[in-house]
């Protein structure tokens, strides 16, 4: 059994030694574009150094509201550009 494994082992140390290392292509869109690295960044943010922050329900969006509020959303948002 011993030497069962110890072939085993060889045999993988063997082909894995030989295999050629291929080049990471960077990673793409389902459209074929490439993805911009900054879109790989997953550090977490502090929030309170990018600006003055908007409560969407100071503006009259409404929490929990059972409807899209794309436009009370959009008013917002074109009210803090």
């Amino acid at each position: 059994m011993k030497r069962i494994f110890g072939i085993v082992c060889l045999a993988l140390a063997v082909l894995t030694a030989g295999a050629k290392k291929v080049k990471e292509q960077p990673q793409q869109w389902p459209d074929g574009t490439v993805i911009d690295s900054w879109f790989q960044q997953t550090q977490k943010v502090d929030v309170s150094t990018l600006g003055k922050q908007y409560v969407l329900t100071d503006y009259g969006v409404m929490a929990g509201w059972p409807r899209v509020q794309t436009k009370e959303i959009q008013t917002v948002i074109d009210r803090c550009a």
